[in-house]
């Protein structure tokens, strides 16, 4: 049972960084040459149980900006 609860706190805790870099992108919406960012995400390494393979979750694995070439000219 701790095994699905980690998955759970996992995935809330990546996703609240992924509302974390939002809020970012939103407050800082006006800011002269500020770039908006998003949260990459990427699952954990399954674990070998005596039944078979376990997923463990999700994890973030960076912050990536993103830029638009035709507005940046």
């Amino acid at each position: 049972m701790a095994g699905i609860l980690d998955i759970g706190v996992s995935a809330l805790l990546s996703f609240q960084n992924s509302l974390n870099t939002t809020g970012h992108n939103i407050a800082n919406s006006d800011t002269e040459g500020y770039s908006r960012q998003r949260t990459l995400h990427a699952t954990q390494l399954p674990e070998l149980r005596g039944y078979g393979w376990l997923g463990t979750g999700v994890k973030v694995t960076g912050v990536e900006r993103l830029t638009d070439q035709f507005l940046s000219t």
